[in-house]
């Protein structure tokens, strides 16, 4: 596992904690909608939100259907390859790969625990970066 060879402290929420590589900057992202930070280094890019209560509309009911909706809009608005799920931190995520804004990305969402987890990744070799393989195996939800 990845997280095992790469150093850093643990950056720590009310709903979850993701290892920060040493040499990786955090900014809190978290507002009234959404408990959520992004980890930078140089072009690379990790990203976690977990959306808050009430955050679904009657279009989208709960957290499985508004995260389909999440990645159906990221598909179209960025031309993103078509949706996957896949299985993570045992539940069902959403998944497109993209470029937006030159930096080609990978955003998940999925219903965890009866809550919205956004997960996007991005960098030219995000897929391979071991230190971004290392936050997406450390992260922990509450």
């Amino acid at each position: 596992m990845a997280a095992s060879k790469v150093k850093g402290a643990v950056y720590e929420t009310d709903k979850f904690s993701i290892l920060v590589p040493d040499g990786w900057v955090t900014k809190d992202l978290s507002n009234d909608g959404a408990v959520a930070v992004m980890i930078t280094k140089g072009e690379d890019l990790m990203q976690l939100a977990v959306y808050l209560d009430p955050y679904y509309t009657a279009d989208y009911p709960d957290a499985k259907a508004y995260s389909k909706y999440l990645i159906n809009n990221t598909m179209d608005q960025q031309k993103g390859t078509a949706i996957e799920e896949v299985k993570m931190f045992d539940a069902n995520f959403f998944k497109t790969t993209f470029t937006a804004n030159g930096m080609y990305q990978t955003s998940f969402a999925g219903d965890k625990n009866g809550e919205v987890v956004n997960i996007i990744m991005g960098g030219e070799d995000h897929k391979n970066n071991v230190e971004i393989k290392a936050m997406l195996e450390s992260i922990k939800f509450k």
